[in-house]
């Protein structure tokens, strides 16, 4: 829902133009809307030459003026950072800032979605943690127990699985979230359209690079993906209703390793058709 200062509209058109949804049109010179069809994405409060648009609901304050120097990055800059990135599993006992963690779940509040659906949230496992991290090596370890060979994904980690609850209970050897201070959850409301996991992936990206940008190191993790679709207990821990699925989920924490390089990959599958 957006409201139009109509003294500051000048009736360029320009809403109406970028409008996904055409849910403003100008009359009489002046730009109206039809809210019923708003779904809130922001691109006329963000077009308008006069800044005219507010968000119903929202904090105006939030908004940041565009200025090339604050917004803009070098493309090689950008890429070497992007190539750069490591999965860290090794970690050093630190605390990690509070401000460090809300610049990370805003990159992810940041990401589009869908249809502007915005059916993403974010859970940080902390104070639960070794709860957490039982419930999903106990679950993996069950799922590893009761694989059918003729299951090729499953079958393929079975003795993983093993291994990884056998190391734990022998020796507290965590082969799952490697002593990780935290572990991020990416949580997507079903109920609200099939591009959840779409939505999740992409705000996980922008989440990641946040977080190397301000010295941390992170580590997708699919196995605890995985732990949740077989141990309901964990969904249960985590306050997750029954129209939410686990999307992805990282481990985060200051990084105790140090790398010197970036290293090669396979040609890029492309084409031009």
């Amino acid at each position: 829902m957006i409201d139009i200062n109509l003294e500051k509209c000048v009736g360029c058109g320009m809403c109406e133009s970028d409008c996904l949804v055409n849910a403003i049109k100008v009359k009489d010179d002046k730009a109206k809307v039809k809210n019923i069809l708003c779904i809130n994405c922001g691109h006329c409060m963000a077009i308008c030459p006069t800044d005219a648009i507010e968000m119903q609901g929202f904090d105006k304050n939030e908004v940041v003026e565009y200025n090339r120097e604050s917004f803009e990055l070098e493309p090689e800059k950008l890429l070497n950072f992007i190539k750069f990135r490591r999965s860290i599993r090794q970690y050093k006992d630190i605390e990690i800032e509070e401000e460090k963690i809300k610049n990370i779940v805003e990159a992810g509040r940041y990401t589009p979605t869908g249809g502007n659906r915005q059916p993403i949230r974010y859970i940080l496992v902390k104070e639960k943690l070794k709860e957490v991290k039982e419930l999903a090596i106990e679950g993996l370890y069950n799922l590893a127990l009761n694989t059918d060979d003729n299951d090729p994904v499953r079958s393929m980690y079975k003795n993983t699985f093993k291994k990884m609850y056998k190391r734990y209970k022998e020796n507290g050897k965590d082969s799952l979230f490697y002593d990780a201070p935290l572990l991020m959850v990416v949580v997507g409301d079903m109920s609200l359209g099939g591009s959840a996991y779409v939505d999740g992936g992409l705000a996980a990206s922008n989440m990641e690079l946040m977080a190397y940008s301000q010295g941390l190191g992170i580590c997708y993790n699919g196995f605890f993906v995985m732990a949740s679709n077989v141990e309901p207990k964990i969904k249960e821990l985590l306050g997750m209703s029954e129209n939410e699925a686990v999307i992805t989920s990282f481990i985060l924490g200051y990084p105790d390793v140090k790398y010197k390089r970036t290293v090669n990959r396979n040609t890029a599958k492309f084409e031009v058709i």
